[in-house]
Protein backbone atom coordinates (compact mmCIF):
# COMPACT_ATOMS: atom_id res chain seq x y z
CA UNK A 1 0.00 0.00 0.00
CA UNK A 2 1.63 3.23 -1.49
CA UNK A 3 0.93 6.65 0.12
CA UNK A 4 2.63 10.04 -1.07
CA UNK A 5 5.92 10.71 -1.59
CA UNK A 6 6.21 12.59 1.30
CA UNK A 7 4.67 9.14 3.42
CA UNK A 8 7.16 6.93 1.72
CA UNK A 9 10.10 8.80 3.26
CA UNK A 10 9.44 8.88 6.31
CA UNK A 11 8.22 5.75 6.47
CA UNK A 12 11.73 4.48 5.33
CA UNK A 13 13.77 2.90 7.95
CA UNK A 14 11.58 3.45 10.50
CA UNK A 15 11.07 0.64 13.33
CA UNK A 16 8.85 2.12 15.61
CA UNK A 17 5.64 4.08 15.03
CA UNK A 18 7.08 6.53 17.63
CA UNK A 19 10.00 7.71 15.13
CA UNK A 20 7.70 9.39 13.36
CA UNK A 21 4.46 10.06 14.70
CA UNK A 22 5.12 13.77 15.51
CA UNK A 23 5.89 15.02 11.83
CA UNK A 24 4.12 17.85 11.37
CA UNK A 25 4.59 17.81 7.71
CA UNK A 26 1.98 14.81 7.22
CA UNK A 27 -1.64 16.41 6.41
CA UNK A 28 -4.67 14.95 7.53
CA UNK A 29 -5.93 13.33 5.21
CA UNK A 30 -2.85 11.15 4.47
CA UNK A 31 -3.01 10.32 8.39
CA UNK A 32 -6.27 9.02 8.29
CA UNK A 33 -5.53 7.29 5.19
CA UNK A 34 -2.76 6.04 6.99
CA UNK A 35 -4.79 4.70 9.72
CA UNK A 36 -7.60 3.58 7.77
CA UNK A 37 -4.53 1.26 6.50
CA UNK A 38 -4.15 -0.44 10.01
CA UNK A 39 -1.64 2.23 11.11
CA UNK A 40 -3.77 2.88 14.56
CA UNK A 41 -0.77 4.28 16.58
CA UNK A 42 -0.75 7.37 13.32
CA UNK A 43 -3.84 8.48 15.14
CA UNK A 44 -1.41 9.90 17.58
CA UNK A 45 -0.52 12.55 14.96
CA UNK A 46 -3.95 13.88 14.39
CA UNK A 47 -4.50 14.04 18.30
CA UNK A 48 -1.06 15.66 19.23
CA UNK A 49 -2.28 18.19 16.40
CA UNK A 50 -5.66 19.30 17.82
CA UNK A 51 -5.64 18.38 21.71
CA UNK A 52 -5.21 21.78 22.27
CA UNK A 53 -8.04 23.45 20.27
CA UNK A 54 -10.65 20.63 20.52
CA UNK A 55 -10.17 21.21 24.86
CA UNK A 56 -10.98 24.57 24.48
CA UNK A 57 -13.47 23.90 22.59
CA UNK A 58 -15.15 20.97 24.65
CA UNK A 59 -14.34 23.49 27.91
CA UNK A 60 -16.24 26.16 26.79
CA UNK A 61 -19.55 24.29 26.92
CA UNK A 62 -19.11 22.26 29.42
CA UNK A 63 -17.25 24.65 31.70
CA UNK A 64 -15.18 21.75 33.76
CA UNK A 65 -11.44 20.74 32.90
CA UNK A 66 -12.05 16.84 33.81
CA UNK A 67 -15.35 17.08 31.55
CA UNK A 68 -13.95 18.92 29.22
CA UNK A 69 -11.05 16.00 28.99
CA UNK A 70 -13.41 13.19 28.76
CA UNK A 71 -15.89 15.01 26.20
CA UNK A 72 -12.38 14.94 23.66
CA UNK A 73 -11.56 11.40 24.32
CA UNK A 74 -14.96 10.07 23.44
CA UNK A 75 -14.94 12.75 20.42
CA UNK A 76 -12.09 11.37 19.60
CA UNK A 77 -13.15 7.23 20.15
CA UNK A 78 -16.37 8.46 17.79
CA UNK A 79 -14.22 9.92 15.21
CA UNK A 80 -12.08 6.99 15.08
CA UNK A 81 -14.94 4.48 14.53
CA UNK A 82 -16.24 6.74 11.92
CA UNK A 83 -12.87 7.57 9.82
CA UNK A 84 -14.43 5.60 6.90
CA UNK A 85 -17.45 8.05 6.91
CA UNK A 86 -15.41 10.92 6.48
CA UNK A 87 -15.81 13.13 3.29
CA UNK A 88 -13.11 14.82 1.35
CA UNK A 89 -15.24 17.43 0.57
CA UNK A 90 -15.05 18.58 4.28
CA UNK A 91 -12.01 19.59 6.30
CA UNK A 92 -10.82 17.14 8.74
CA UNK A 93 -10.42 19.56 11.84
CA UNK A 94 -14.14 21.13 10.79
CA UNK A 95 -15.39 17.61 11.02
CA UNK A 96 -13.71 16.45 14.09
CA UNK A 97 -14.55 19.79 15.98
CA UNK A 98 -18.23 19.12 15.05
CA UNK A 99 -18.34 15.72 16.54
CA UNK A 100 -16.55 17.23 19.82
CA UNK A 101 -19.36 20.00 19.70
CA UNK A 102 -22.03 17.37 19.91
CA UNK A 103 -20.46 15.47 22.41
CA UNK A 104 -20.19 17.86 24.86
CA UNK A 105 -23.68 18.90 24.37
CA UNK A 106 -24.32 15.60 24.77
CA UNK A 107 -22.32 15.28 27.91
CA UNK A 108 -24.01 18.46 29.21
CA UNK A 109 -28.03 17.56 28.39
CA UNK A 110 -26.92 14.12 30.34
CA UNK A 111 -25.22 16.30 33.44
CA UNK A 112 -28.43 18.48 33.35
CA UNK A 113 -31.05 15.42 33.56
CA UNK A 114 -29.18 13.63 36.43
CA UNK A 115 -28.85 16.53 38.53
CA UNK A 116 -32.14 18.03 37.82
CA UNK A 117 -30.82 21.68 37.73
CA UNK A 118 -31.79 24.14 35.40
CA UNK A 119 -29.65 25.60 32.96
CA UNK A 120 -30.51 29.24 34.32
CA UNK A 121 -29.28 28.84 37.67
CA UNK A 122 -25.88 27.77 36.54
CA UNK A 123 -25.32 30.55 34.97
CA UNK A 124 -26.64 32.96 37.62
CA UNK A 125 -24.07 31.23 40.29
CA UNK A 126 -21.10 31.59 37.63
CA UNK A 127 -21.79 35.34 37.23
CA UNK A 128 -22.14 35.79 40.96
CA UNK A 129 -18.89 34.09 41.31
CA UNK A 130 -17.24 36.47 38.93
CA UNK A 131 -18.37 39.40 39.93
CA UNK A 132 -17.46 38.38 43.68
CA UNK A 133 -14.34 37.19 42.12
CA UNK A 134 -13.52 40.64 40.09
CA UNK A 135 -13.91 42.59 43.04
CA UNK A 136 -11.99 40.73 45.34
CA UNK A 137 -8.77 40.51 43.35
CA UNK A 138 -6.51 43.57 44.44
CA UNK A 139 -4.17 45.54 41.93
CA UNK A 140 -1.09 44.13 43.06
CA UNK A 141 -2.07 40.42 42.05
CA UNK A 142 -3.12 41.72 38.31
CA UNK A 143 0.54 42.20 37.80
CA UNK A 144 0.85 38.87 38.26
CA UNK A 145 0.18 36.98 34.65
CA UNK A 146 -0.96 33.64 35.79
CA UNK A 147 -3.56 35.47 38.30
CA UNK A 148 -4.35 37.79 34.91
CA UNK A 149 -4.64 35.13 32.74
CA UNK A 150 -7.32 33.11 36.04
CA UNK A 151 -9.51 35.85 35.62
CA UNK A 152 -9.61 35.92 31.88
CA UNK A 153 -10.32 32.87 32.06
CA UNK A 154 -13.34 33.09 34.53
CA UNK A 155 -14.48 35.66 32.61
CA UNK A 156 -14.77 33.96 30.06
CA UNK A 157 -16.95 31.18 32.13
CA UNK A 158 -19.42 33.87 33.03
CA UNK A 159 -20.43 34.47 29.51
CA UNK A 160 -23.83 32.48 28.35
CA UNK A 161 -22.95 29.33 26.57
CA UNK A 162 -23.84 30.34 22.83
CA UNK A 163 -21.91 33.41 23.44
CA UNK A 164 -18.91 31.58 25.55
CA UNK A 165 -18.77 28.77 22.64
CA UNK A 166 -18.28 31.19 19.33
CA UNK A 167 -15.83 33.53 21.66
CA UNK A 168 -13.85 30.62 21.85
CA UNK A 169 -13.77 28.99 17.89
CA UNK A 170 -13.75 32.84 16.66
CA UNK A 171 -11.18 34.67 19.25
CA UNK A 172 -8.96 32.07 20.80
CA UNK A 173 -9.07 29.47 18.18
CA UNK A 174 -9.10 31.52 14.92
CA UNK A 175 -12.31 29.24 13.15
CA UNK A 176 -13.13 31.24 10.42
CA UNK A 177 -17.00 32.22 10.46
CA UNK A 178 -18.06 29.75 7.90
CA UNK A 179 -16.08 27.13 9.88
CA UNK A 180 -17.67 28.35 13.31
CA UNK A 181 -20.99 28.57 11.76
CA UNK A 182 -20.67 24.99 9.92
CA UNK A 183 -20.01 23.56 13.48
CA UNK A 184 -22.36 25.00 15.27
CA UNK A 185 -25.39 24.42 13.00
CA UNK A 186 -25.37 28.52 13.19
CA UNK A 187 -26.37 31.30 10.43
CA UNK A 188 -23.25 33.13 9.42
CA UNK A 189 -24.87 36.49 10.71
CA UNK A 190 -25.73 34.61 14.35
CA UNK A 191 -21.63 33.78 14.77
CA UNK A 192 -20.98 37.36 14.07
CA UNK A 193 -23.41 38.98 16.46
CA UNK A 194 -22.76 36.42 18.75
CA UNK A 195 -19.23 36.99 18.89
CA UNK A 196 -19.70 40.59 19.07
CA UNK A 197 -21.97 40.57 22.16
CA UNK A 198 -19.56 38.24 23.76
CA UNK A 199 -16.56 40.61 23.47
CA UNK A 200 -18.72 43.37 24.46
CA UNK A 201 -19.31 42.04 27.42
CA UNK A 202 -16.04 40.42 28.33
CA UNK A 203 -14.56 44.25 27.64
CA UNK A 204 -16.85 45.23 30.03
CA UNK A 205 -15.21 43.27 32.79
CA UNK A 206 -11.52 43.25 31.66
CA UNK A 207 -10.85 46.29 30.04
CA UNK A 208 -7.66 46.68 28.70
CA UNK A 209 -6.84 43.49 30.44
CA UNK A 210 -8.47 41.95 27.50
CA UNK A 211 -5.98 42.74 24.61
CA UNK A 212 -3.09 41.80 26.80
CA UNK A 213 -3.81 38.38 27.83
CA UNK A 214 -6.86 36.66 26.48
CA UNK A 215 -4.49 34.25 23.80
CA UNK A 216 -3.19 33.18 27.26
CA UNK A 217 -6.38 31.73 28.05
CA UNK A 218 -7.15 28.40 29.42
CA UNK A 219 -3.34 27.52 28.66
CA UNK A 220 -3.14 23.13 27.72
CA UNK A 221 -0.80 21.61 29.62
CA UNK A 222 1.44 19.03 27.89
CA UNK A 223 0.51 16.46 30.81
CA UNK A 224 -3.32 17.00 30.04
CA UNK A 225 -1.96 16.28 26.23
CA UNK A 226 -0.11 12.81 26.83
CA UNK A 227 -3.07 11.71 29.47
CA UNK A 228 -5.76 12.11 26.63
CA UNK A 229 -3.50 10.59 23.87
CA UNK A 230 -2.90 7.55 25.80
CA UNK A 231 -6.22 6.98 27.28
CA UNK A 232 -7.26 7.33 23.69
CA UNK A 233 -4.73 5.02 22.27
CA UNK A 234 -5.78 2.37 25.19
CA UNK A 235 -8.83 1.99 23.68
CA UNK A 236 -9.02 2.05 20.69
CA UNK A 237 -6.14 -0.93 20.62
CA UNK A 238 -8.82 -2.66 22.79
CA UNK A 239 -11.57 -1.96 20.19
Amino acid sequence: MLMNDAMDVLLQGKQDTRDYINHTALRDIDVVRWVLEGEVDAFEVIMRRYNQRLFRIARGILRNDTDAEDAVQEAYINAYLNLKQFSQKHSFVGWLTKITVNQALSKKRFAVRKDNLEESIGWDEAKTKANVMTDDILPDRLADSNALRKLIEQAIDSLPEEFRIVFIMRVIEQFSVRETAQALSLEEATVKTRQFRAVRRLREQLDKMYDMQINQAFSFAGTRCDRIVNKTLNQIRNL
